[in-house]
């Protein structure tokens, strides 16, 4: 399925259930801190934190601020 309501001039995204994300994560391997699978309730926190997760944060009046660590590898192509 194709999401129609792009802004013109960007690429469309397939639009992706929680659910398939975090199959996503398992078929790749990939489980929690502590060593579960992903279910969807922890997808959502996660996409719902995402700049915590970029390593953007927002304190004290300051924001946007990016953090100065790397991506963990392989998790950015899977969402």
């Amino acid at each position: 399925m194709i999401h129609s309501g792009c802004v013109p001039g960007q690429e469309e995204k397939p639009k992706i259930t929680l659910d398939e994300i975090a199959n996503s994560l398992h078929k790749a391997g990939l489980k929690t801190s502590t060593g579960k699978r992903y279910h969807r309730a922890q997808i959502k926190r996660i996409l719902d934190n995402r700049d915590f997760y970029m390593g953007k944060y927002a304190y004290d009046g300051v924001s946007g601020v990016e953090g100065q660590h790397e991506i963990i590898d392989g998790i950015m192509g899977l969402v």
